[in-house]
């Protein structure tokens, strides 16, 4: 956890926990779609990731992160220089490392950087560019806020959504960097 509270990714709100009621509807629709065979459009995710994330934003369910895919025989040296980037405040408001679900590959481990509001794009870039240049490494995966997580929108889910809301490539574009 960043321990830095003058640090841009100081701020992280650890008490909220999303309700689901507000996009339970849309997101039944969208799986009754899908098992009846229809093509969910671009446009209908895009409403349904839309009312995700203004759900959350209404709930103050803002965390987010990027991923990190390492190896299992480098993770222990690789989660030190997170962690410790983290609570120097070089990074966001906190990190995590676990064994990946998510991936099919047994030998990787998945490191997570937290941002503390999804909504904040120029710290999401930070961190990114943190990443990047001070930590010297690349992320391949999108930014995924928490409450997708929370939602089970991994990168196969019942309702076809993406499992990230913005891609490196995009989030790189937003601003430049000053030097």
């Amino acid at each position: 956890m960043n321990v830095v509270p003058k640090s841009p990714g100081f701020s992280r709100n650890n008490e909220a926990v999303f309700n689901p009621a507000n996009v339970k509807l849309e997101l039944d629709a969208l799986k009754a779609m899908r098992d009846r065979g229809e093509r969910i459009s671009k446009t209908i995710k895009q409403a349904c990731v839309d009312l995700i994330l203004e759900s959350a934003k209404q709930q103050v369910c803002t965390t987010g992160k990027w991923m990190i895919s390492v190896g299992r025989d480098s993770v222990d040296m690789n989660w030190e220089m997170f962690a410790r980037a983290t609570a120097n405040g070089h990074l966001g408001c906190g990190a995590k490392v676990s064994p990946s679900r998510e991936l099919f590959d047994t030998d990787k481990a998945l490191i997570r950087i937290y941002v503390g509001d999804f909504t904040n794009k120029p710290e999401v870039q930070r961190v990114l560019l943190a990443l990047q240049k001070d930590v010297k490494w690349e992320i391949t995966w999108g930014f995924k806020p928490d409450v997708f997580t929370d939602l089970g929108i991994y990168s196969r889910n019942p309702w076809l959504l993406p499992p990230t809301i913005d891609s490196v490539k995009e989030a790189l574009q937003w601003f430049q960097p000053s030097l």
